[in-house]
């Protein structure tokens, strides 16, 4: 009886995975931070919040914080400074605390996702809300009272500046906080304060 013959057969050895670039690691969390906007539930409510800041300027129509001067599109024109306030330090701090009491930024960085695309993908998806609400805000400003800004560049450059320096001021206010609930607390702390030093207050007084 013919023996079977055994067929050997030599496994080729795996190429090594290229890593992925940091950049690359950007776009994608980015786009996964842009999806957690409308798929957490706080994150929504966070986002949307800051237009009640423009209902507020509405409702004080006919109102004249200076001698002809109306009230409300003075007032609304503040509101993308405090989107970007209330966005970059709520949200933040409250995902980063969430994050870290769930362990998944240590999974982030076991798997070699680097600060830059972490942080990087964060501030940049809290940027793209507050620019798509900014442009929410100035077509109310067009459409309602034919306000448009004399030089958009200038609008856009310190806007782009306030969110990022809110969205790190966020994070850092994780360091004080346990858990999401109380960074959803501290975080209005500074946000109070910086509202209230803010010209947009001023027609309260």
């Amino acid at each position: 009886m013919a023996s079977p013959t055994v067929q050997q057969t030599t496994e080729r050895p795996r190429a090594a995975r290229a890593p992925v670039s940091p950049y690359r690691q950007l776009l994608r969390l980015t786009r996964t931070e842009l999806t957690l906007f409308y798929r957490y539930r706080m994150a929504l409510y966070i986002a949307v919040f800051p237009l009640v800041f423009v209902l507020i300027g509405v409702a004080s129509e006919g109102e004249e914080t200076l001698p002809g001067v109306d009230a409300a599109p003075y007032y609304i024109t503040g509101t993308p400074a405090l989107v970007a306030m209330a966005i970059g330090l709520w949200h933040i701090s409250n995902v980063y605390a969430a994050r870290r009491e769930q362990l998944v930024l240590k999974r982030f960085r076991a798997s070699g996702v680097t600060p830059f695309a972490l942080f990087g993908a964060s501030t940049l998806s809290v940027l793209a809300v507050v620019l798509l609400l900014t442009a929410v805000i100035g077509g109310v400003l067009a459409w309602r009272y034919g306000v448009w800004p004399a030089d958009p560049a200038m609008v856009a450059l310190p806007l782009v500046l306030t969110t990022v320096l809110m969205s790190l001021l966020g994070a850092a206010f994780t360091r004080l906080t346990r858990n999401a609930e109380s960074a959803q607390l501290m975080a209005m702390f500074p946000f109070l304060i910086l509202y209230g030093a803010s010209g947009s207050w001023c027609r309260w007084r």
